[in-house]
């Protein structure tokens, strides 16, 4: 297959990652809800851990990475937490390294002061900072050499998810007791809750020795983890879905290349094998499958005009290719621009006028820019989150890329563009993927500038709709699904 259906593995792996070490890319933030009652662990702690906590980290025992948190006492001026992270992948036998560092400024009680959070990775870099005053947080996203800015609202008790350890450490939960906080999901700036439960206290075994640990559980959008910790805030291990774990470490151990093993491997991890060979898939027009395991809460998303229920138990899905008709009463979520999808930018602009020039047909504009940004492009696995003023400077990437360069040049000539996320068939499994669907002459039509498609063949599943703004919402399908094919036709 080509490198540039990948990406978007990558960015699963990362926020399911952040997902478990409780520090999301963009930075989850806590509010204690009214009359929430801290009280103590079971054995009762007081003390906030402030040794570097070292972890491994591994993807169903196979070890692909290490993390390194730590929490500097500074007195009547709070707490400052450092969070790095390095992650050692393949993608179809090609090695990446990726980089991710958080550093949080809070206050004695926990409550966040600035926060700044950057990924490092090949020619990309992203880098995030808030900083809160009152309850006013004001954004800043770096882009390579583009900052863009924008503040949001946010409760005045407000705190940073890199404290909640020690936050709970400090105050405590005790046995069979459930907390739950108000949490601002980083992706679409929703909040949702976080639910902290205490489990009790089970024997468990990290590097040859059995530790007596408290057990807590952490759920935030239907998405768990389990933490054990001692008695004095220290975490010894991390669990989460996909097989995603962390185990408590000495430094040496957690650097050592000795003890590395294999990179991860992302295309294996999330693929979807597929139970016969669809020989020529770009060339398929109408696919019904069967789908198992997929989570009550997609069944109205993944049904369109394009994808049809003919099965409820088990679930059926047809997919066809024609467009399909829908008059827009509202164009603007379609024409918007966000930190990735930057629409509105002068160079983004120019560069949709020059590509398009004289052309005014719709469909010919949508044409000429899904070729052009399918030969402008250099196939190749990215492994950070891009913008789209980063990939016309770089020339090079994958599935999301592709897409996101062609949504931004798109959006930027008044064509309203969405962005489908799911998976598609390629060499005998289906992929975690992304595309385009544009409006024009009052029809959506999805296309694929990654394989070139002016037509999106039906074996593109959408599981979502998204801007690349809220990809935790696709967490709860990833290990959970298995797709049987019924029927193909050409």
């Amino acid at each position: 297959m080509t490198p540039a259906v990948r990406k978007t593995y990558l960015i699963i792996l990362l926020l399911l990652w952040a997902g478990l070490m409780s520090l999301l890319i963009f930075n989850s933030y806590l509010k204690t809800s009214p009359g929430t009652n801290y009280t103590s662990l079971e054995t009762g702690i007081r003390n906030i851990p402030t040794d570097s906590e070292w972890m491994i980290i591994y993807q169903n025992g196979n070890r692909m990475g290490y993390a390194v948190n730590s929490v500097q006492n500074l007195g009547s001026e709070g707490y400052r937490i450092d969070n790095r992270t390095q992650l050692s992948v393949t993608i179809a036998g090609m090695e990446a390294k990726l980089s991710l560092e958080t550093l949080a400024r809070v206050d004695t009680l926990f409550r966040l002061i600035t926060v700044e959070t950057r990924v490092v990775s090949d020619l990309y870099s992203t880098k995030i900072s808030a900083v809160k005053t009152g309850n006013r947080l004001s954004l800043t996203f770096i882009h390579g050499n583009d900052t863009t800015r924008k503040a949001i609202t946010v409760p005045r008790e407000l705190y940073s998810s890199e404290g909640i350890q020690a936050l709970i450490a400090r105050q405590g939960i005790r046995k069979g007791q459930t907390v739950r906080l108000p949490a601002l999901d980083p992706m679409n700036l929703e909040v949702a809750d976080l639910v902290v439960t205490h489990l009790g206290k089970e024997d468990v075994r990290v590097g040859g020795t059995t530790y007596h640990l408290n057990k807590l559980q952490i759920v935030f959008k239907e998405i768990p983890s389990t933490l054990w910790l001692d008695d004095d805030g220290q975490t010894y291990r991390e669990e989460t879905i996909m097989g995603m774990r962390m185990e408590r470490t000495t430094p040496e151990l957690a650097l050592s290349t000795e003890a590395a093993g294999q990179p991860f491997d992302l295309l294996g991890a999330y693929a979807i094998p597929a139970d016969q060979i669809i020989r020529n898939p770009r060339k398929v027009k109408t696919l019904t499958i069967e789908i198992e395991g997929l989570p009550e809460a997609y069944l109205k998303r993944i049904e369109s005009p394009r994808q049809t229920l003919v099965g409820i138990n088990p679930l059926r899905l047809q997919i066809n290719t024609a467009p399909y008709a829908e008059t827009l009463t509202d164009s603007l979520p379609y024409l918007a621009a966000n930190e990735f999808i930057q629409a509105d930018h002068p160079r983004i602009r120019r560069k949709s006028t020059k590509i398009l020039e004289q052309i005014q047909d719709p469909d010919s504009m949508v044409q000429s820019l899904r070729e052009w940004v399918f030969g402008y492009l250099k196939k190749w696995p990215v492994v950070n989150f891009s913008s789209a003023l980063e990939i016309l400077d770089h020339q090079e990437g994958d599935c999301s890329e592709h897409t996101v360069l062609f949504t931004a040049l798109s959006r930027a000539r008044g064509i309203p563009t969405k962005v489908d996320i799911g998976v598609v068939y390629q060499d005998g499994r289906f992929l975690y993927h992304a595309w385009p669907v544009v409006h024009v002459n009052g029809q959506w039509t999805s296309l694929d500038p990654t394989f070139n498609e002016p037509v999106a063949d039906a074996t593109h599943i959408a599981f979502l709709e998204n801007d690349f703004t809220n990809l935790t919402e696709l967490i709860p399908v990833l290990g959970q699904v298995s797709i049987r094919i019924l029927n193909a036709e050409y």
